[in-house]
């Protein structure tokens, strides 16, 4: 998820931040695991994840590839790759190499079965430029696979909490602002098109909490965006105290007696154009 600049990346890369991201990749992980094995991810594959970040997409690619497979991670912040290479140790997963590489300017050769992102397009200044690129890397036949938000999908879904509809609006201002594209999701089948893709698929997904972590998400991710760009939330009382703020809105969910959204997810996959129909 840390593939562009310091300056345009909106969530930073501090410490706290891959703690963020690991606590979030929690609670994705059923979602993600279950689009790449519909797209086909399997054993024996070579996949490219980019936008590595602290690994979690790369960890899901490796489970389905085996030890007969490999994925090769590119993030652009050493310290998230340091995080990475320890956590895939930890794990076991041998089979996969952490590169440092910038999307918007990488440098990569080889036929890659499939390239994987989450959550990476979203912060790029040209996403339909990076997948254009990144095509070039698939063998024929190969797929490329996307998974991104659509956060104009959550506030329907957040009809009867208002504080949680509020969170995501101020949210939505500050990824708008720092030229993010939070609605990234509802662009991936265009763009794949685009990029001379073929057949693309689309599932669409709304997770849910269900877990200390998924509770937590949308308050971690206001912690780390006030603490970026303060002037963000100018006039958003309704955030103080932020140390009360899960509790808040856990008691919002309970007396609506609704169930409380994280932002859809939106999965396209696409194959590149088999050899059998090149002219």
């Amino acid at each position: 998820m840390n593939a562009v600049s310091e300056s345009a990346y909106l969530l930073g890369h501090a410490s706290q931040e891959h703690m963020r991201l690991i606590r979030q990749a929690e609670t994705l992980a059923p979602h993600t695991s279950r689009l790449l094995r519909l797209a086909g991810i399997a054993r024996g594959q070579l996949v490219l994840d980019i936008g590595s970040g602290v690994g979690d997409v790369a960890q899901l690619a490796a489970e389905l590839v085996g030890t007969s497979g490999r994925v090769v991670g590119l993030e652009r912040d050493p310290n998230a790759l340091r995080v990475a290479r320890r956590r895939a140790g930890e794990a076991g997963a041998a089979q996969i190499e952490f590169r440092e590489c910038d999307l918007n300017s990488m440098r990569i050769e080889g036929q890659f079965d499939a390239i994987v992102g989450r959550f990476v397009l979203m912060f790029l200044p040209d996403p339909g430029a990076t997948i254009r690129r990144l095509v070039r890397l698939l063998r024929p036949g190969g797929v490329f696979v996307s998974q991104e938000p659509a956060w104009s999908m959550f506030y329907p879904a957040c009809a009867r909490l208002p504080l949680r509809a509020a969170c995501g609006r101020a949210l939505c201002d500050a990824f708008i602002q720092s030229g993010a594209r939070p609605d990234m999701g509802l662009e991936l089948h265009a763009a794949m098109l685009a990029a001379g893709l073929t057949e693309p698929r689309t599932v669409i997904e709304v997770p849910t909490t269900t877990n200390a972590h998924g509770d937590q998400w949308l308050p971690d991710l206001l912690a780390t965006v006030r603490s970026r760009t303060g002037a963000a939330f100018n006039g958003g009382e309704w955030l103080e105290p932020m140390g009360t703020l899960s509790e808040r809105l856990g008691r919002e969910v309970d007396s609506a007696k609704a169930f409380a959204p994280l932002v859809p997810l939106i999965g396209t996959y696409a194959r590149s154009v088999p050899l059998s129909l090149h002219f």
